[in-house]
């Protein structure tokens, strides 16, 4: 025989839900943080080889927009750390409505090149190029715009793995304030203190805790 249900609910089955959810942003918090690393990585390595690409475009006469475009986006960048950090460490704060992470966020693109076949046509100006400079110099141009052309491809795989862990952790919101909900009520039926029900901050501040039995 199937067992009797329980007629004060399914406690069990409530918390499953809050923690299928805090597994599944906490999956894509990992895919974000290998993601980030390599974000950070090509970011490194193209500004260690923007001198020689700067240089290289002078010695050429190759105007370019590159530098404009890397110095309005440098001053997101201590921002966007913080924002990532928040993300990747379960540290929902960044959910409090906020004139910073929202659009901060969806600026992650904004501040490189849409053109797709920008590192195509700027690698055969460089390798055209005739002016007289040396190797190193015309490699760390190059390698600048390989560089460029990875954090490109890698900014819009943090942007979707970004609203997919902000969309998680809205739902995972919401539901562990309907496990609260149901908590307090099956205590009350169980004769017991509701007192004991974990309720979730009255906002997200610092780490969330998963929610357990009273």
């Amino acid at each position: 025989m199937p067992p009797t249900p329980d007629p004060c609910g399914d406690l069990a089955r409530d918390q499953a839900n809050v923690d299928v959810l805090w597994e599944q942003r906490q999956a894509y918090a990992q895919a974000l943080e290998q993601d980030w690393q390599r974000l950070q990585q090509a970011h490194q390595a193209m500004l260690g080889n923007f001198e020689g690409y700067k240089a290289l475009l002078d010695a050429c006469a190759i105007w370019d927009i590159v530098g404009e475009t890397m110095e309005g986006g440098a001053g997101n960048a201590g921002e966007l750390v913080e924002f990532i950090t928040k993300l990747v460490g379960g540290d929902l704060s960044y959910l409090v409505p906020s004139d910073t992470w929202g659009p901060l966020a969806e600026r992650l693109v904004d501040a490189f090149p849409s053109e797709a076949n920008w590192a195509g046509n700027m690698r055969s100006r460089i390798e055209g190029c005739g002016a007289p400079v040396g190797h190193s110099l015309r490699r760390a141009a190059l390698d600048f715009v390989s560089s460029w052309e990875q954090v490109r491809q890698l900014m819009p795989q943090v942007q979707q793995q970004i609203n997919r862990i902000r969309d998680k952790d809205l739902r995972y919101w919401e539901q562990w304030n309907r496990f609260y909900r149901s908590c307090r009520q099956w205590a009350q039926c169980k004769g017991l203190s509701p007192e004991g029900c974990p309720p979730p901050p009255a906002q997200p501040a610092g780490p969330m805790p998963r929610p357990s039995f009273p």
